[in-house]
């Protein structure tokens, strides 16, 4: 029996095509993509992410009445992850909240290399919320736009690997998470990288790990708890169109 993911990318631009997600589909996982009709180019801000929010909603209502198994929202944002639990059965998983726990039961902390200094704060305010804030010992990004990552791999693996170094002898970080889903890829990379300088710690990639925990749900047939994520009221929404359930 084949299960079907839907990754969604909470932005307008072209920045992921369902290609490139092949690589991590599973035998029996089919992946498929969607990304947003309205909403920012890119999210580096919380302001960039509230916009995203609403057409990230619909693309969620929209995975489950096509028959998707699960979500995976591809942002290390989370952008809508608990609204978007409200409003569907699905399991909907968010790629902050599985790198971060993933994280902890690999090693003791973790730190972050993301893309700008914006979005440290976003980052460490989910880390609260996830209860993971003692596990956290540091940040350090690229300064590299989100659109601006596909531009020289190997260039941007180089600088993450160079800013993940410091925080491991440091801030003795156990664990590295890269700070955004487009720098898909470079895990391997970062971590041969740190192997040949003699630091041996995992490099998580938040989308793949997001995708895998999607799929251990789904073979667990498991789902968020209707106690902790329970259904809005209806009521009237002046300015929005979501699509009524089935």
């Amino acid at each position: 029996m084949t299960h079907h993911i839907r990754i969604v990318t909470p932005i307008v631009s072209e920045l992921f095509t369902e290609a490139q997600l092949q690589p991590y589909a599973r035998d029996g996982i089919r992946l498929s993509h969607s990304k947003l009709d309205k909403g920012p180019a890119s999210i580096e801000s919380a302001f960039d992410e509230a916009l995203a929010q609403p057409d990230t909603l619909i693309k969620i209502l929209e995975a489950e009445a096509e028959g998707c198994d699960a979500v995976v929202i591809n942002c290390l944002g989370d952008p809508a992850l608990s609204p978007a639990r409200e409003i569907v059965n699905i399991p909907v998983v968010g790629p902050c909240q599985s790198a971060m726990h993933l994280a902890n039961m690999l090693g003791d902390n973790f730190a972050i290399v993301s893309v700008l200094d914006n979005v440290r704060l976003l980052l460490e305010h989910l880390g609260a919320k996830y209860g993971l804030s003692e596990r956290y010992v540091g940040f350090d990004y690229v300064n590299i736009s989100v659109l601006d990552l596909e531009s020289d791999m190997d260039a941007l693996i180089d600088s993450l690997t160079e800013k993940s170094i410091p925080l491991i002898k440091d801030n003795k970080a156990n664990s590295i998470i890269l700070g955004c889903t487009g720098m898909l890829g470079c895990a391997q990379g970062i971590r041969q990288r740190l192997l040949a300088e003699g630091l041996d710690v995992p490099v998580i990639d938040p989308l793949v790990a997001a995708i895998q925990m999607a799929e251990a749900m789904i073979n667990s047939d498991l789902s968020h708890s209707r106690h902790a994520y329970q259904t809005p009221p209806p009521k009237d929404i002046v300015g929005y169109s979501f699509p009524p359930k089935k």
